[in-house]
């Protein structure tokens, strides 16, 4: 019995120190200028993350040299470091943006449906506030 609360104890610790390791989630609220390789040709554009009245965040995506219009984002994910933009794109699917937020620079990764490529970036301007809890 005592070897069971030994192990027991030994695991809640675990999972204690485990939790307090874990990163607080970034602020990731800015104007990012991005850089990535699609169709044959270098792609430059923006992408502005925001908070809504709501305080939900959403994305704001303006790439003229891909060809496409501005679009805004259907979700917004933030889970420490790492920033999850999904923006809906028609018959093609969604555009999954997914980077690493560090100090203002991002990379990363971009999807749409068997397209996609690397990503880097910078923040350049950051948002207004600061959201709770949230570093950056």
């Amino acid at each position: 019995m005592k070897r069971v609360v030994g192990l027991l104890v030994v695991m809640t610790s675990a999972a204690v120190s485990t939790a307090v390791a874990q990163t607080e989630d970034v602020n990731p609220v800015g104007t990012y200028e991005f850089r990535t390789y699609a169709n044959n040709q270098w792609v430059s554009g923006t992408l502005k993350i925001s908070e809504n009245g709501e305080g939900k965040l959403v994305a704001v995506l303006d790439a003229p040299s891909a060809g496409i219009p501005v679009l805004t984002s259907s979700s917004v994910g933030v889970e420490g470091k790492d920033i999850t933009v999904r923006i809906p794109y028609g018959p093609e699917g969604d555009i999954w943006i997914e980077v690493t937020l560090e100090g203002d620079d991002i990379t990363g990764q971009w999807a749409l449906g068997m397209d996609g490529g690397d990503i880097t970036g910078k923040r350049v301007k950051r948002g207004e506030g600061r959201r709770e809890g949230g570093e950056g």
